[in-house]
This record gives C-alpha cells, structure tokens and sequence, in this order.
C-alpha cells in the first residue's frame, strides 16, 4: 500500500491505509507506505456514530493481530497510530497482538514517535524499530509510546505489555525513548499496570 508520498497537505492528515473500525482483523506480511507530511501511513481506530458524536458506540475495535508488516515511508509526527481518532472522541480499542513488524519511516518532527498505542491488553513483542532522526533534533523520538489520547477516551489505558522489541537510533539524540508510557504530547494519562520486558535499545555513538 503506497500513499501519497512527500506530497504537502494542510488538513488532519492522508494516511496510505486507514481503517475506522474493526474485530477479529488481520493485518499480515504487508508494505505499507508514504502518507503526506501530516498523517501516518496506518491510522487504525475505533468508529463513531453518525457525525462523529463523542458518545462512544457499544462495538469495541478488538481482537487484532498486526504481525509481519514493513511500515516504512514518509509520515507526520507519528508513523503509524493504533489509537482513537482525537482526544474528543470516546473511541475504544481492546486485545490487539502486534508482532514481528518493521517499523522505519521517516518522520522528523520534533517529539515524533513510530507507533502510538492507545487501548487496553495490547501486546507488542518482536518488532524493531529503526528511529534514523537527525542528531541536531532537541526533543525526545520515540520508538512506541503507549498511553490515552486525550480526556475524551474514556478507556483506561492499562494491562498492556512490551517485550522483546528492539529499538536502534543511529543518532544521538538527548533523551530519545524507545518505549513510553508517559503522557507526551496529547496523551493524558500514562498507561498504568502495564510492563516492558526484555527490550533492546542500541545507540552506535552512545547510550540514552
């Protein structure tokens, strides 16, 4: 899936592939690719009724496994989001298994992230994440940040799990995170009963 490449866009974003609500989904073994400067190449969320009212609809986005992917490309601030829509909307996001996926873009913004993570019992185990940000950013990168966006989500983000992942920096860059459950950014609240296990984070130049 190629999107729109490095082409400029002023609105809320042109991701390559998004997907507003789903259950027992799979996503495998897929190149997915060049979104515009301000989307993601994957926005997976959860839907709303009709006109976006913030009330949320009853149907979680759950059971999803996202494994063997290349998510690559230009982007905005965040690669690839699996997280509600905005901070407004109460849109719930439950039991995903994301695994064995390669996650290499090239977003530059400051504070960007490769993947962000807003729902319950989420499990992210074997990926890599390849964060080329240049070395003259001042502002964290992040690998995967896990936690809720915004006040309107009224999911609490928690039991979610990272492990065995593996981040590689090729730039120094103070305070560059591979993974995250603080509220950076939009986020609200931090993800809480939650773990990360036996990950690797590898700066060439120096340690972070």
């Amino acid at each position: 899936v190629n999107g729109v490449g490095s082409a400029g866009g002023s609105g809320s974003g042109i991701e390559a592939f998004r997907v507003s609500a789903c259950r027992l989904c799979v996503f495998e073994n897929n190149t997915i690719q060049n979104a515009n400067n301000i989307g993601g190449v994957l926005k997976l969320h959860n839907g709303n009724t009709n006109n976006s009212v913030a009330t949320w609809t009853g149907v979680y986005t759950e059971l999803i496994e996202i494994s063997d992917n290349l998510f690559t490309g230009n982007s905005g601030a965040i690669l690839s989001d699996i997280a509600p829509q905005n901070g407004g909307l109460d849109e719930r996001l439950r039991n995903f298994v994301i695994e064995r996926n390669l996650y290499s873009g090239s977003t530059t913004a400051q504070g960007g992230e490769l993947l962000m993570v807003s729902g319950a019992n989420m499990t992210l185990r074997d990926n890599v994440f390849y964060m080329p940000a240049p070395s003259s950013m001042i502002y964290p990168i992040l690998g995967v940040q896990v936690a809720q966006r915004g006040s309107g989500n009224l999911l609490t983000v928690q039991y979610n799990e990272v492990y065995n992942n593996t981040c590689y920096a090729p730039n120094a860059i103070p305070s560059q995170t591979c993974i995250g459950f603080d509220t950076m950014g939009a986020k609200s609240a931090p993800s809480i009963n939650s773990f990360a296990k036996n990950n690797l984070f590898y700066v060439p130049s120096k340690a972070t």
